[in-house]
């Protein structure tokens, strides 16, 4: 399932690219050896786009029986643009765990300069779909 909304309180000097919210499943009779493997590896390193967009990592654990990894992108505004901003700050928050013999995924993207409120609707839809996955 994937959804897109604006972004409250958004610089109005830039562009609202929205926000992604996705989860879904599918059968994985190995999933908990997956999160096991995601848990041990780093997080990817900071990095910059050919447009100066750098992507970096903020924080990664095991959370609710599964991963949490959330990641900040800082998008440059563009010179001479009647901005009182040089940057703009979003958040990207990713979460994979397991209910049965299913792997679950759920994600937010684009948050503009807060991961609050992704945080939220995360923890939301880990309990609700696992815990409709775990009711079958």
């Amino acid at each position: 399932m994937r959804g897109t909304k604006l972004n409250d309180n958004m610089s109005p000097c830039f562009s609202d690219p929205k926000i992604e919210f996705n989860y879904g499943w599918n059968l994985s009779p190995g999933g908990q050896m997956v999160i096991d493997m995601m848990l041990k590896a780093p997080q990817d390193p900071a990095k910059a786009s050919s447009f100066s967009m750098l992507d970096e990592p903020v924080s990664k654990q095991a959370y609710k029986g599964g991963v949490l990894e959330w990641r900040k992108q800082t998008w440059p505004v563009i010179t001479g643009h009647p901005c009182k901003d040089s940057q703009v700050v979003f958040y990207s928050g990713h979460w994979a765990g397991t209910a049965g013999n299913k792997l679950i995924g759920i994600s937010v993207d684009r948050l503009y300069n807060s991961q609050g409120q992704g945080q939220a609707w995360i923890d939301e839809y880990i309990t609700k779909v696992t815990g409709a996955l775990n009711s079958k």
